[in-house]
């Protein structure tokens, strides 16, 4: 089913309510921006129905975590560290991708970058260890396990971010 879309010239601002669009003293050049987004808008919301690496690996990891064999801290934590290896296969792969799109200017920027994320990475799981390693209770084995993959999971997407800008452009 597709959206409804109404644009609506009316005072001097855009607006986005209720899945209406309100654009604002009517130039023919405001129309034209008006007509962009609308087509923006909707290339991103049917893309959105694309099953992407991500969405196969949040779907494996829920699905993980929902059987009922995986309802103790070793399981959970299982599951929380298979997705972790998907995704960090994921990383690489979309980081490789993205150093061949980028302008040498720009992919010395991304090395860079990158090393400086390892870098904090490292530092956080410290920080994780040390604050969720000394609480009581082996819940706090999961939340590790899950704030260990979703450092990465962020990475992942970060980059992909750059990915589908740079194919937009």
């Amino acid at each position: 089913m597709f959206p409804h879309f109404h644009v609506i010239i009316s005072s001097n601002r855009w607006q986005l309510q209720n899945s209406i669009f309100v654009l604002s003293n009517s130039s023919e050049m405001n129309k034209k921006c008006a007509l962009l987004f609308v087509i923006f808008f909707l290339h991103f919301h049917l893309a959105s129905g694309q099953t992407t690496q991500a969405d196969r690996i949040e779907k494996a990891r829920k699905k993980c975590l929902d059987s009922s064999e995986n309802q103790t801290t070793g399981g959970m934590c299982g599951c929380n560290f298979a997705a972790l290896e998907q995704w960090d296969k994921l990383l690489n792969k979309d980081y490789k991708l993205l150093l061949t799109k980028l302008a040498p200017e720009a992919r010395t920027a991304l090395i860079v970058a990158q090393r400086e994320w390892l870098k904090f990475q490292e530092s956080e799981l410290d920080f994780i260890y040390s604050h969720y390693g000394k609480m009581d209770g082996t819940m706090w084995q999961i939340v590790i396990a899950d704030k260990k993959m979703e450092l990465t999971k962020k990475r992942v997407l970060t980059l992909e971010e750059y990915i589908e800008d740079l194919e937009a452009d």
